[in-house]
């Protein structure tokens, strides 16, 4: 059965970001992130949406919709 990360949709330049909303998910995304760090696109954890954003440069209203 392939992974998860070997079926990602997305490009692989992509950027990935995910915002974790307890300390249970953000282990999970983690384990997640450490599997796609072996492809090129650039997967990253964060514990709040607002880090992510200032990661990747997004503006703070535009990550609010």
């Amino acid at each position: 059965m392939p992974s998860i990360v070997q079926d990602d949709p997305f490009g692989p330049d992509s950027r990935h970001a995910a915002g974790a909303s307890s300390d249970m998910v953000f282990g999970m995304l983690r384990m997640y992130e450490f599997k796609a760090d072996r492809s090129e696109a650039e997967s990253r954890v964060f514990r709040n949406m607002a880090d992510a954003c200032v990661r990747f440069g997004i503006p703070r209203p535009l990550a609010d919709h």
